[in-house]
């Protein structure tokens, strides 16, 4: 039994390069709403949040958007 786990990272770089409108749009949303919540804390914040945003919404955009096609 391994103790890493498998996050089958192939998948997500295939679903973001199948789907690179779906990718930009989620993280586009997801670094807008980060950022906009942490721009109450500051400057910084506002960056680091929108920027961490842009790296979690991204393969989830491209995620939802393989959905939509019924794509597995």
């Amino acid at each position: 039994m391994e103790n890493s786990v498998n996050l089958k990272k192939d998948g997500v770089v295939l679903r973001m390069v199948h789907h690179p409108v779906s990718a930009i749009i989620g993280g586009l949303a997801s670094a807008a709403v980060c950022g906009i919540l942490g721009s109450a804390h500051g400057d910084i914040v506002a960056a680091v949040m929108a920027t961490l945003g842009a790296v979690f919404g991204a393969p989830l955009g491209a995620m939802l958007g393989a959905s939509s096609n019924r794509e597995g």
